[in-house]
């Protein structure tokens, strides 16, 4: 399994939408393809898709911001995947070594930063 950005809206790219974004919420219509051609060309978006044997698997959607120090993040929200997949996909962002090269390929930057987490029980 891979990951990769989507860079154009092939009509692979818009039959595995359609196929997988019900998984979201099965109540909400697929987007029709101007509005999918308008978050692919979004430059504040990316469009992540996981790829098993070529067949899409998986999506998710990067929101990069800017914050009010002028730093660029980025945050995904949900993702849509099926079960192997959604396995796969943890068990790839699990491995440190790999989760990096991931988003390295993809253009992240590795930086130092004060994050501190507690497992409240």
């Amino acid at each position: 399994m891979w990951i990769e950005a989507v860079s154009k809206l092939t009509p692979e790219i818009h039959e595995a939408l359609s196929r997988l974004l019900p998984q979201l919420n099965p109540k909400l219509a697929v987007p029709d393809r101007v509005r999918l051609d308008r978050l692919v060309e979004d430059p504040d978006v990316v469009l992540l898709v996981a790829r098993d044997g070529g067949r899409i698997v998986g999506t998710t959607t990067v929101i990069v911001y800017t914050t009010r120090y002028g730093s660029r993040r980025g945050w995904t929200r949900s993702s849509s995947t099926r079960p192997r997949a959604a396995r796969e996909w943890a068990k790839l962002l699990s491995r440190r070594e790999a989760a990096h090269r991931l988003y390295e390929r993809l253009g992240f930057e590795v930086r130092d930063s004060d994050v501190f987490r507690i497992v409240l029980e």
